[in-house]
């Protein structure tokens, strides 16, 4: 077993003192976000294993601006079917002196677990999918966290959606991602630093802060479709329920209304009922 110290630095623009209140509810959210982050190390390098992780504060200076200086510390071990041949990434990960490019790589999938975390929460908080400023950076940090690891984007993402794959998972991380830009949030939307990745003000601007998303969304993870067949037909034919569902290939769309019905066009029978198939477009629960 190897133990292995990766220094995490985040430095807030901010102009004054900041709460002390502030400052916990941040710090507590970094805590959480640095261990769903070390988690999934394994799935991205593989034969990785790691056997603890803990999370310590080495600095921190609450005056202008807010800095936090942090250590992840890993125990680390090798899969038994990799003892004698030990991929290219591993072998530089045990050297005694670790790379940098591998304290890249933990503090780039930190930074990919916030921005899933407020992307989500922006699409929640808006009830619609938009390439706004969270999604952009989330996607290059995507892309640069590929080059580093040899995972495609897609595997990637997968590999997200399995660990925040339960909604109180993602209501957990919303929550905490949301308060690791609390700081900045109080503070007219004041810049960050993580390491060396500048997070401008219009970025920290697209940051929902608005309370209760968590409670009024039902997070399950949707995806666009436009142009597609849909079979509709009232929810009490199948069980005791109001409302209306649609499918699209045993998708089942969660509920038909409100918004989603502005785009939606409704041919009714002789009976009243909705027409079984009509073309439009809306967004669907990945299954």
């Amino acid at each position: 077993m190897v133990e292995i110290s990766l220094p995490l630095s985040i430095s807030y623009q901010t102009k004054g003192v900041t709460p002390i209140a502030d400052v916990v509810e941040a710090l507590q959210a970094t805590d959480a976000i640095s261990r769903d982050a070390i988690s999934l190390l394994p799935s991205l390098i593989d034969g990785l294993e790691i056997a603890r992780c803990d999370v310590g504060i080495k600095r921190i200076s609450q005056e202008s601006p807010l800095r936090e200086v942090l250590f992840l510390t890993l125990f680390v071990t090798f899969q038994d079917d990799l003892s004698r041949e030990v991929p290219l990434l591993l072998e530089e990960l045990f050297e005694t002196s670790f790379p940098e490019k591998y304290e890249t790589i933990a503090t780039v999938v930190f930074m990919v677990v916030v921005f899933y975390g407020v992307s989500f929460a922006r699409d929640a908080a808006l009830k619609t999918i938009e390439d706004h400023s969270l999604r952009k950076m989330l996607n290059g940090l995507l892309q640069e966290l590929s080059q580093d690891t040899g995972k495609s984007v897609d595997q990637i993402m997968d590999i997200l959606k399995a660990k925040f794959e339960k909604p109180t998972a993602v209501k957990r991380l919303l929550r905490k991602s949301r308060s690791f830009f609390l700081p900045s949030k109080r503070e007219e939307n004041a810049p960050l630093v993580v390491d060396r990745t500048d997070i401008p003000t219009s970025v920290v601007r697209d940051v929902p802060m608005v309370s209760g998303i968590e409670e009024a969304s039902d997070f399950d993870r949707y995806e666009a479709y436009s142009d597609v067949q849909l079979e509709i037909h009232a929810m009490d034919r199948d069980k005791s329920a109001t409302g209306w569902a649609a499918g699209m290939s045993r998708t089942m769309l969660k509920s038909v209304s409100g918004d989603a019905a502005d785009f939606m066009v409704m041919r009714l029978d002789p009976t009243g009922q909705p027409a079984h198939h009509f073309v439009g477009r809306g967004v669907f629960p990945m299954r």
